[in-house]
Protein backbone atom coordinates (compact mmCIF):
# COMPACT_ATOMS: atom_id res chain seq x y z
CA UNK A 1 0.00 0.00 0.00
CA UNK A 2 1.71 3.42 -1.14
CA UNK A 3 1.41 6.51 1.00
CA UNK A 4 -1.08 8.14 -1.25
CA UNK A 5 -3.09 5.18 -0.58
CA UNK A 6 -2.93 5.88 3.44
CA UNK A 7 -2.99 9.45 3.14
CA UNK A 8 -5.84 11.92 1.97
CA UNK A 9 -4.84 13.29 -1.48
CA UNK A 10 -5.48 16.08 -3.32
CA UNK A 11 -4.86 15.66 -6.63
CA UNK A 12 -4.86 18.46 -10.32
CA UNK A 13 -7.92 17.31 -12.16
CA UNK A 14 -7.00 19.40 -14.73
CA UNK A 15 -4.05 22.17 -16.77
CA UNK A 16 -0.44 21.04 -17.47
CA UNK A 17 -0.22 19.46 -13.70
CA UNK A 18 -2.81 17.15 -14.25
CA UNK A 19 -2.70 13.99 -12.33
CA UNK A 20 -0.29 15.50 -10.10
CA UNK A 21 -1.13 14.31 -6.53
CA UNK A 22 0.16 15.83 -2.96
CA UNK A 23 -0.26 13.62 -0.38
CA UNK A 24 -1.45 15.51 3.15
CA UNK A 25 0.16 14.02 6.28
CA UNK A 26 -0.76 17.03 8.63
CA UNK A 27 -2.54 20.38 9.08
CA UNK A 28 -2.91 23.64 8.49
CA UNK A 29 -1.26 23.61 5.59
CA UNK A 30 -1.18 26.45 2.63
CA UNK A 31 -2.55 25.66 -0.99
CA UNK A 32 -0.16 27.99 -3.53
CA UNK A 33 2.29 28.41 -5.88
CA UNK A 34 4.91 29.28 -3.42
CA UNK A 35 7.12 25.87 -3.40
CA UNK A 36 7.08 25.65 1.04
CA UNK A 37 3.02 25.01 0.50
CA UNK A 38 2.00 21.51 1.14
CA UNK A 39 -0.41 21.65 -2.13
CA UNK A 40 2.21 23.39 -4.62
CA UNK A 41 0.40 24.33 -8.02
CA UNK A 42 3.56 25.93 -9.32
CA UNK A 43 2.04 26.47 -13.09
CA UNK A 44 -0.93 28.31 -12.41
CA UNK A 45 0.25 32.18 -12.67
CA UNK A 46 -3.85 32.60 -11.65
CA UNK A 47 -2.63 30.99 -8.04
CA UNK A 48 -1.40 33.13 -4.98
CA UNK A 49 1.80 32.37 -3.32
CA UNK A 50 -0.15 31.51 -0.60
CA UNK A 51 -3.99 31.14 -1.89
CA UNK A 52 -5.59 28.73 0.54
CA UNK A 53 -5.60 27.51 3.83
CA UNK A 54 -6.41 24.32 4.49
CA UNK A 55 -7.08 22.79 8.22
CA UNK A 56 -8.75 19.29 8.97
CA UNK A 57 -12.25 19.13 10.27
CA UNK A 58 -14.53 15.96 10.82
CA UNK A 59 -14.24 14.04 7.48
CA UNK A 60 -13.01 16.54 5.16
CA UNK A 61 -11.40 19.83 5.21
CA UNK A 62 -12.40 23.69 5.87
CA UNK A 63 -10.64 26.34 3.51
CA UNK A 64 -10.03 29.96 3.82
CA UNK A 65 -9.00 32.25 1.60
CA UNK A 66 -5.73 34.07 2.52
CA UNK A 67 -3.88 35.33 -0.86
CA UNK A 68 -5.69 37.14 -3.71
CA UNK A 69 -7.68 35.15 -6.46
CA UNK A 70 -10.37 33.16 -7.24
CA UNK A 71 -11.12 30.69 -4.86
CA UNK A 72 -13.78 27.79 -5.09
CA UNK A 73 -15.18 24.37 -3.01
CA UNK A 74 -17.38 22.08 -4.97
CA UNK A 75 -18.59 25.55 -7.29
CA UNK A 76 -18.92 28.00 -3.99
CA UNK A 77 -17.08 31.18 -3.93
CA UNK A 78 -14.61 30.52 -0.95
CA UNK A 79 -13.82 33.89 1.24
CA UNK A 80 -11.06 35.72 4.23
CA UNK A 81 -14.37 35.13 6.61
CA UNK A 82 -16.26 32.82 4.88
CA UNK A 83 -14.83 29.30 4.59
CA UNK A 84 -16.41 26.23 2.63
CA UNK A 85 -15.75 22.70 3.91
CA UNK A 86 -14.21 19.76 1.14
CA UNK A 87 -15.45 16.43 1.83
CA UNK A 88 -14.19 13.43 -0.02
CA UNK A 89 -14.97 13.58 -3.87
CA UNK A 90 -15.24 17.44 -3.56
CA UNK A 91 -13.23 19.67 -5.65
CA UNK A 92 -11.52 22.89 -4.53
CA UNK A 93 -10.54 25.26 -7.87
CA UNK A 94 -7.55 27.67 -7.09
CA UNK A 95 -7.02 30.26 -9.78
CA UNK A 96 -7.87 28.03 -13.04
CA UNK A 97 -6.63 24.41 -11.37
CA UNK A 98 -9.51 21.93 -10.08
CA UNK A 99 -8.32 19.50 -7.64
CA UNK A 100 -9.55 16.59 -6.11
CA UNK A 101 -9.93 15.79 -2.31
CA UNK A 102 -10.00 11.84 -1.46
CA UNK A 103 -9.80 11.39 1.93
CA UNK A 104 -9.22 7.86 3.18
CA UNK A 105 -10.89 6.34 6.82
CA UNK A 106 -7.33 6.81 8.32
CA UNK A 107 -6.33 9.82 7.38
CA UNK A 108 -6.25 13.54 8.34
CA UNK A 109 -9.77 14.25 8.07
CA UNK A 110 -10.83 10.97 9.29
CA UNK A 111 -8.74 11.04 12.39
CA UNK A 112 -9.99 14.74 13.18
CA UNK A 113 -13.66 13.87 14.00
CA UNK A 114 -14.81 15.20 16.82
CA UNK A 115 -12.19 17.69 17.44
CA UNK A 116 -13.51 20.91 17.64
CA UNK A 117 -12.67 23.62 14.73
CA UNK A 118 -12.89 27.65 14.61
CA UNK A 119 -15.90 28.81 12.93
CA UNK A 120 -15.80 31.67 10.73
CA UNK A 121 -16.27 34.62 13.47
CA UNK A 122 -13.66 33.39 15.33
CA UNK A 123 -11.60 33.72 12.71
CA UNK A 124 -12.63 36.95 11.78
CA UNK A 125 -12.33 38.01 15.17
CA UNK A 126 -8.76 36.51 15.60
CA UNK A 127 -7.64 37.95 12.14
CA UNK A 128 -8.80 41.96 13.31
CA UNK A 129 -7.14 41.21 16.63
CA UNK A 130 -4.00 40.34 14.90
CA UNK A 131 -4.23 42.90 12.42
CA UNK A 132 -4.76 45.67 15.42
CA UNK A 133 -1.63 44.38 17.29
CA UNK A 134 0.27 44.55 13.92
CA UNK A 135 -1.21 47.84 13.24
CA UNK A 136 -0.43 48.86 16.63
CA UNK A 137 2.99 47.48 16.83
CA UNK A 138 3.78 49.60 13.24
CA UNK A 139 2.78 52.66 14.91
CA UNK A 140 4.81 52.47 18.32
CA UNK A 141 7.61 51.56 15.97
CA UNK A 142 7.26 54.68 14.24
CA UNK A 143 6.08 56.63 17.54
CA UNK A 144 9.31 55.17 18.73
CA UNK A 145 12.03 56.49 15.89
CA UNK A 146 10.50 59.89 16.03
CA UNK A 147 10.38 60.81 20.01
CA UNK A 148 14.01 59.37 19.69
CA UNK A 149 14.75 61.67 16.70
CA UNK A 150 13.17 64.28 18.44
CA UNK A 151 15.34 63.95 21.88
CA UNK A 152 18.81 63.93 20.09
CA UNK A 153 17.98 67.11 18.11
CA UNK A 154 17.22 70.13 20.17
CA UNK A 155 16.02 72.31 17.63
CA UNK A 156 12.82 69.64 16.59
CA UNK A 157 12.65 69.52 20.58
CA UNK A 158 12.39 73.20 21.13
CA UNK A 159 9.77 73.40 17.91
CA UNK A 160 7.52 70.66 19.79
CA UNK A 161 7.78 72.21 23.34
CA UNK A 162 6.89 75.15 21.76
CA UNK A 163 3.94 74.09 19.24
CA UNK A 164 2.85 71.81 22.78
CA UNK A 165 2.72 74.71 24.70
CA UNK A 166 1.41 76.87 22.40
CA UNK A 167 -1.35 74.40 21.66
CA UNK A 168 -2.62 73.27 24.53
CA UNK A 169 -5.42 74.55 25.73
CA UNK A 170 -3.97 74.36 29.50
CA UNK A 171 -0.64 76.10 28.47
CA UNK A 172 -2.08 78.47 25.62
CA UNK A 173 -2.55 81.51 27.93
CA UNK A 174 0.30 81.48 29.40
CA UNK A 175 2.19 80.87 26.55
CA UNK A 176 1.01 83.43 24.81
CA UNK A 177 2.36 85.87 27.58
CA UNK A 178 5.49 84.08 27.84
CA UNK A 179 5.89 84.53 24.01
CA UNK A 180 4.81 88.40 23.92
CA UNK A 181 7.26 88.88 27.20
CA UNK A 182 10.19 87.34 25.04
CA UNK A 183 9.21 89.31 21.82
CA UNK A 184 8.91 92.55 23.89
CA UNK A 185 12.07 92.32 25.26
CA UNK A 186 13.74 91.41 21.80
CA UNK A 187 12.29 94.03 20.37
CA UNK A 188 13.43 96.65 23.49
CA UNK A 189 17.44 94.96 23.11
CA UNK A 190 17.05 95.64 19.00
CA UNK A 191 15.90 99.17 19.48
CA UNK A 192 18.32 99.92 22.45
CA UNK A 193 21.11 98.52 19.75
CA UNK A 194 20.05 100.33 17.38
CA UNK A 195 19.79 103.76 18.90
Amino acid sequence: MSVAQRTDTFFVLNGPEDGTQFSILRGPFHIGSDPSCTVHVALDTAVAPRHALVTAVGGGYRVRKVGSGALFVDDKRVGTVVSRVVRSGGTVQVGDTLLCVECVPHGLAGRSQGLGTENDLVWAARKAVGGLATGITGVGRFVSRAVRRILTSWKLLTAVVLLFLLLSPWTRPWAWYCLQWVVYYVRLAYHEIRY
